[in-house]
């Protein structure tokens, strides 16, 4: 440091750029951090003998890629036409869910917003002691998957972006499969004590074996005269579902609780917006979390409304999911199967 600062005074050269080892380096000034002033990192502009107009436009450049920073970089995605192409779900996850939470988590040492940090920065391990700081290995490796997608576009869409995604470099996190399977006892429990309205929603998406955005995006014209239309997401195949009691049931339920005719969804708000499945979600979460602490169910009875659609997948002659591989099927069945003996 001190042989590249007497360098400096041969040559009056820009505010942290220095002339070492016979060429000049671009190393800024980052700041005091525990009482030590950090540098970033070095970034050799070229030889010694450099036009002074030259290395300022040099530097202009390093500087502009510089200031590309992750917050920067998700955003950017987020606007593409690749990112517009995934389904709805995936971009309300990544956009309102896992975003916010990655450019507002503070690091460890420092504090600084990992949405602050330059690209050029970023490193396996830091990406990976990030990760780390988020709960559950569903959620990290959401965000991984999200941060290295946007990555690899950015490498293929500007050419100032570093050509090593950091995001590939790290192993995901080994995730457990869930196993918990609603009894037909559980869920009758649970479904009498609540409201029309989710009573509906449970019955549909177990008869239909759906998610909850599948549900939610059902509109009037879904409702066909031999069944149910199920657009399935994430790429699954759509199907069918034929009428039973159980489904008529159902949707009568809902027909008498949203009533705005304005509306072309099934289930909406009362201003005719549709519902939002994250919200649902949650709020099916307070409702069981509600249940334990009166003592109607206990904490281990306790499930998601996502597992009406593992409930269903079980309890289906077919066990049919949507789903176009067995890896994918098999998540859902929950329940073993009852094979007849040997002779």
């Amino acid at each position: 440091m001190r042989s590249i600062e007497m360098a400096k005074k041969k040559r009056k050269l820009p505010k942290d750029v220095f002339l070492y080892r016979g060429q000049l380096v671009y190393w800024p000034y980052l700041g005091c951090f525990n009482g030590k002033g950090k540098r970033g990192k070095r970034v050799i502009l070229g030889p010694s003998d450099l036009p002074e107009g030259k290395i300022y436009q040099l530097l202009d450049q390093v500087k502009e890629t510089r200031r590309k920073t992750v917050e920067w970089l998700l955003s950017a995605y987020m606007e593409s036409e690749k990112f517009k192409k995934l389904s709805k779900s995936t971009r309300h996850n990544r956009k309102e869910v896992y975003y916010p939470k990655i450019i507002e988590r503070r690091g460890p040492n420092n504090g600084t917003r990992f949405g602050d940090l330059l690209l050029n920065n970023i490193t396996p391990a830091m990406l990976l002691r990030l990760l780390k700081t988020f709960e559950g290995n569903p959620t990290r490796n959401q965000i991984k998957t999200f941060i290295s997608a946007a990555w690899s576009w950015g490498i293929l869409e500007h050419e100032d972006i570093p050509r090593q995604n950091p995001a590939k470099e790290v192993p995901n996190f080994e995730e457990e499969s869930r196993t918990f399977y609603i009894t037909d006892e559980l869920y009758r429990k649970v479904r009498r004590t609540m409201k029309p309205f989710y009573r509906a929603a449970m019955e549909i998406a177990y008869q239909c074996r759906a998610r909850e955005i599948e549900i939610f995006a059902l509109t009037y014209n879904d409702l066909l005269k031999e069944g149910i239309y199920l657009k399935r997401a994430k790429g699954s195949i759509s199907e069918i579902t034929l009428w039973n009691r159980r489904l008529r049931t159902a949707v009568a339920m809902v027909k008498s609780i949203c009533t705005n005719k304005h509306s072309e969804y099934l289930f909406h708000e009362p201003d005719g917006s549709p519902i939002e499945p994250q919200r649902f979600a949650c709020r099916f979460k307070d409702c069981m979390r509600r249940r334990v602490a009166a003592g109607k169910i206990t904490p281990e009875e306790r499930f998601t409304f996502h597992d009406m659609k593992a409930k269903g997948v079980s309890d289906h002659e077919g066990q049919y999911s949507g789903h176009r591989t067995e890896t994918g099927r098999k998540i859902y069945i929950r329940k073993a199967p009852k094979i007849k003996g040997s002779k």
